[in-house]
């Protein structure tokens, strides 16, 4: 998960990678604050000794899918040098690389080379690979994570939920609208968006299935309909 606080008010906004993330992380009246920082606050509220409040935003999964293939595929070589503008050390993140074994890719092949590779996938071809490596990176992990904080006390593992006043789904403009309001965001700064690509996405029933399958407690717990959003 992604833990987002506001500069103002005693309040967190929790997400997830592909999730508005970019736009978020820009933005004056919020920061980001470590996992650590939100398990006293969550500990706390549940005997009532606190006034912390907690919203989760949460995206279609079928949306967010697409969005991770443009942005981590099709724009391959444009986010690899994105990255090194960034300062960051490697060509790759986790969340690519973990694809490379089911390519035939490794870190040691000629960067250029390896984005063309990577813009050559096909969406069905990137569908078949998800099953074996959706657990492996956030970005790809199923949303309803972000519900839950898990703490490690030896030899326990203690799973805690959040108590949400509100969950907003960023395809509806009442819920994005509500959500700049309450934590004084403007939602006209986009970042990292993938709209410019415009190479149609075309679900097959296979690919359809999968995500249904992958996502599932997504679907039902954020009340989504398990369909591509042109089909429904």
């Amino acid at each position: 998960m992604i833990i987002f606080k506001s500069k103002i008010r005693n309040q967190y906004l929790i997400t997830n990678y592909k999730v508005m993330y970019s736009t978020l992380n820009k933005q004056d009246n919020i920061k980001r604050v470590t996992r650590g920082r939100c398990i006293l606050k969550v500990i706390t509220k549940y005997p009532h000794l606190s006034n912390v409040k907690f919203y989760l935003i949460v995206r279609n999964p079928f949306n967010r899918i697409e969005s991770f293939y443009k942005d981590k595929f099709l724009k391959a070589e444009k986010h690899r040098l994105w990255m090194i503008d960034q300062g960051y050390k490697k060509n790759w993140q986790n969340s690519t690389e973990i694809f490379f074994p089911y390519l035939g890719l490794n870190t040691e092949m000629d960067p250029s080379f390896i984005s063309k590779k990577l813009e050559l996938v096909t969406f069905e071809q990137f569908i078949s690979i998800l099953p074996k490596v959706y657990m492996h990176n956030p970005h790809l992990w199923p949303q309803y994570f972000a519900k839950y904080i898990y703490l490690s006390i030896s030899p326990f593992k203690i799973k805690i939920p959040f108590q949400f006043k509100e969950t907003f789904r960023i395809e509806s403009k009442p819920d994005l609208n509500r959500m700049a309001t309450i934590f004084d965001i403007d939602l006209n700064k986009k970042m990292n968006t993938t709209q410019k690509i415009k190479r149609s996405i075309k679900w097959s029933d296979d690919a359809i299935e999968t995500i249904q399958s992958l996502y599932d407690h997504d679907f039902k717990q954020f009340d989504y309909l398990n369909l591509p959003p042109y089909k429904s």
